[in-house]
């Protein structure tokens, strides 16, 4: 196995990782980065040491999903690979996602022969057409991806839908990677806390909050006591209280 990071190595965004398994080579994510704009926002593709014959989506955040439109038009003859929930919410996000490039572009104003100065990374038909490349996979269920590769989604305990994945190469006695995407380890009130592995020989994961408490599972009884108690003034004086949230995952938690 041979692995070769395009984007998030170090940082928050664009993660998207090269694996070279034999005689397969798989793209793990194709996220767009979330400080960044245009072209700049996207992996670094141009560094993938061969063109992936699948690529596997771990969840539906844009830093690990949003670049998937370019990324599939790059690597046409690459199947894609995911959850059914990861699948349901990725072209939702990615739908809205046109938008927000549109409103950019319109906010960049026009280059001097008429045409956007930084035109949208993909459309609405670039979305449509990952519908039929993508191919649901349940959890805890291996598929195959040929030639003696093998992969099994497992929950990561992070949004709804959202998986680690296991990657066996050459049989009984080869070799196993274990990608955590973005994982979370305690159960939370929409979802249960990821399960890992027994073994693998590597383990590629994220280490945005490290070996540190969550702020968040720290203050959240402290939180929700505060937000009971304005629902409740609210209600009492006869108010309604609305909580709008797009954000998919601590928001709605």
């Amino acid at each position: 196995m041979r692995l070769t990071c395009l984007g998030g190595a170090g940082e928050i965004g664009a993660n998207s990782y090269v694996l070279e398994c034999g005689a397969r080579t798989l793209l793990l994510d194709s996220g767009l980065h979330p400080k960044k704009e245009g072209r700049a926002a996207l992996p670094l593709l141009s560094a993938a040491p061969a063109e992936p014959d699948h690529i596997l989506v771990t969840h539906a955040h844009l830093d690990h999903v949003g670049a998937l439109p370019v990324v599939s038009r790059r690597f046409y003859r690459a199947r894609i690979h995911m959850t059914p929930v990861t699948r349901r919410f990725a072209l939702r996000m990615l739908r809205n996602t046109v938008n927000v490039l549109r409103r950019r572009s319109e906010e960049s104003g026009v280059a001097a022969d008429g045409s956007p100065q930084s035109p949208p990374l993909f459309d609405f038909d670039a979305v449509e057409r990952l519908e039929d490349l993508i191919e649901e996979h349940e959890l805890e269920e291996p598929f195959s991806l040929g030639a003696g590769v093998e992969a099994v989604f497992g929950s990561a305990g992070h949004i709804p839908g959202a998986a680690g994945l296991l990657i066996r190469s050459g049989g009984a006695r080869g070799r196993s990677l274990f990608y955590t995407g973005d994982t979370c380890g305690r159960s939370q009130l929409l979802i249960p806390a990821a399960r890992y592995p027994a073994q693998a020989d590597v383990v590629l994961t994220e280490s945005t909050y490290g070996g540190n408490p969550h702020a968040d599972a720290v203050h959240l009884d402290e939180q929700l006591r505060g937000l009971g108690k304005l629902i409740a003034r609210t209600t009492e004086a006869g108010g309604l209280t609305l909580i709008p949230v797009f954000a998919l995952g601590r928001a709605q938690e």
